[in-house]
């Protein structure tokens, strides 16, 4: 694997998240043309966007892989939940999503997370073993760990 930085996103960053998302999902089972940068603000604080849960992969100064995390209740406790995740092509397969899940231990245990929820599409078996390989379960329609 190259030699990748992992910084934490911030609000301004979210142009970059969204350039990063366009990349990542160019292949994917939905095609990511609409997701403008309004749409990605939109989601990001529809769904609780948090800056000490959220981190972005770096290589040479581009952003190569992103984990946008919300935090708020669900269930009467405190969860996290993924918003969105991506990967460029070039760098999965290569423990990427691992690293950057390890990366926000410190926020989920600063927010006494318990849970972490998120979403993918049943087809994106290469997605769903990774979500697996760093702990999480699928539960229902989506996955959880804690």
């Amino acid at each position: 694997m190259p030699n990748l930085t992992l910084k934490p996103i911030c609000k301004e960053d979210l142009p970059r998240v969204q350039e990063c998302f366009l990349e990542a999902f160019a292949d994917y089972a939905m095609s990511p043309e609409g997701m403008t940068v309004e749409k990605l603000i939109h989601r990001s604080e529809k769904n609780g966007f948090c800056e000490d849960l959220s981190i972005a992969a770096y290589d040479n100064g581009k952003m190569v892989g992103f984990s946008s995390t919300g935090l708020g209740p669900w269930k009467g406790e405190t969860c996290a939940f993924d918003i969105m995740t991506g990967i460029i092509k070039a760098y999965r397969g290569q423990g990427l999503a691992g690293r950057m899940f390890a990366e926000m231990r410190p926020g989920l245990e600063k927010h006494r997370v318990r849970r972490f929820l998120l979403e993918v599409l049943q087809v994106n078996e290469v997605a769903i073993r990774a979500y697996q390989k760093v702990g999480f379960t699928i539960t229902g329609l989506s996955m959880a760990t804690h």
